[in-house]
């Protein structure tokens, strides 16, 4: 199936891109760096953009098999199934929605970090592994970048414990008492 091949590429492209450095101050303090931080955004978007089509494509064979193969059920077993069926969907695309949500939240976090950082360069430099900042309302700008992106990971790492924890819970339903 090409969304088994594509999934774990997706994956791996993003391990590959380093996005701790994105918003380093080795990156931020000067233009070179800016420049790369967004070729990077620019291909996390890619690769978002990708996960999403997957993704759709995905759940939508997965849920017509499903369907299909429980169309050989007898008619009260079959109702029951199709209904935790349509719940387990619901919760899974509630979930990847927040996902979703959580991952444009940081990557429009990055580009207002990297907009900033570019912006007022004049004003912002490097010292050891510090970023420097002489304006207070630049500094906050950046700050509140930095907070978000902090806090739309924490958000996509909850999601991800959440689907762990569905599937976990399915898994032990399956197997029985």
């Amino acid at each position: 199936d090409e969304f088994a091949v594509l999934l774990p590429n997706v994956v791996e492209a993003q391990a590959q891109l380093d996005l701790v450095a994105i918003a380093s101050a080795e990156r931020l303090a000067s233009a070179e760096g800016i420049a790369r931080s967004r070729e990077t955004l620019a291909e996390l978007v890619a690769l978002t953009a990708k996960h999403k089509e997957g993704y759709a494509v995905m759940v939508t064979r997965s849920t017509a098999a499903l369907l299909a193969a429980s169309e050989a059920l007898p008619a009260g077993r079959r109702e029951e199934y199709q209904d935790n069926l349509r719940r387990s969907c619901e919760r899974g695309l509630a979930l990847q929605g927040r996902f979703y949500a959580a991952r444009q939240r940081w990557l429009d976090a990055v580009a207002t970090l990297l907009d900033c950082a570019e912006q007022h360069a004049d004003v912002i430099w490097r010292e050891g592994d510090a970023l420097v900042c002489d304006a207070d309302e630049v500094l906050a700008v950046l700050q509140a970048a930095l907070r978000a992106m902090d806090e739309a990971s924490a958000e996509e790492t909850l999601v991800m414990q959440q689907r762990q924890a569905d599937i976990v819970a399915a898994l032990q339903r399956m197997a029985g008492p």
